[in-house]
């Protein structure tokens, strides 16, 4: 961030709330759950002012499009100092307003309800196509034997990556790998399902709740084996 002579951060002028701002203002933010227990499922937490969806070449994503695009925030800052590598991959100004790329994906609905998808940084990439873990694991979540799960890409020869998740489960009865991914195809687009899915008693997370992505990997590369 650029700092002035006396060493604060360099902050442009105040502006009036920009025009995507009230678009946003008001609207909700549905999130996909990042912790465990049931109760926290699907999500909805109020939208921030001054949050815009932007396609890459910093259009706002239309509402009920299902292009998805990067969730921005309004920002005082502008840039990082003496990184401008790093300023152009986070900010953007646009109608002299300064914007942060967060790095989360999202969609816009015709509502102009905004639908995380998940960091780009996780995004797998498998057959040519984009799916964020964080969409299976909630829809897997939806499952009523599953208490929690990991979804994570491995290497693959054809597709590039390959798509597994590990699910942990209490039930007395768990359900197998192959009956939750034909569970899944009522809720997922074909491309997104899983090719295989480990089923554990718990999935390890660290103790603040935030997931363990390496475990996971760890966990789905011993039962996957070499792509």
């Amino acid at each position: 961030m650029e700092r002035g002579d006396q060493g604060r951060p360099h902050r442009p002028p105040r502006r009036a709330p920009h025009r995507r701002a009230r678009l946003h203002r008001g609207r909700w933010l549905r999130g996909h759950r990042r912790g465990q227990g049931h109760a926290r499922r699907d999500r909805q937490v109020p939208a921030r002012p001054h949050h815009p969806v932007l396609t890459p070449d910093d259009r706002d994503v239309e509402p009920g499009s299902g292009e998805p695009g990067l969730l921005a925030s309004a920002s005082a800052a502008y840039g990082y100092y003496k990184d401008e590598e790093k300023t152009a991959r986070t900010f953007r100004q646009i109608d002299g307003i300064s914007y942060a790329l967060t790095g989360d994906w999202a969609t816009v609905e015709a509502d102009g309800t905004i639908t995380l998808l998940g960091r780009g940084s996780n995004c797998i990439n498998s057959g040519g196509e984009k799916i964020y873990p964080e969409e299976v694991e909630e829809a897997l979540k939806r499952h009523e034997a599953v208490d929690d799960c990991l979804v994570v890409g491995l290497p693959h020869e054809q597709l590039g990556q390959q798509i597994v998740a590990v699910v942990g489960t209490s039930a007395a009865a768990p359900p197998d790998g192959d009956e939750l991914r034909a569970w899944l195809r009522s809720s997922l687009s074909g491309y997104k399902i899983p090719k295989s899915i480990v089923v554990m008693e718990q999935v390890r997370r660290a103790p603040n709740g935030k997931a363990d992505y390496g475990w996971a990997k760890e966990v789905a590369t011993s039962v996957a084996g070499p792509p």
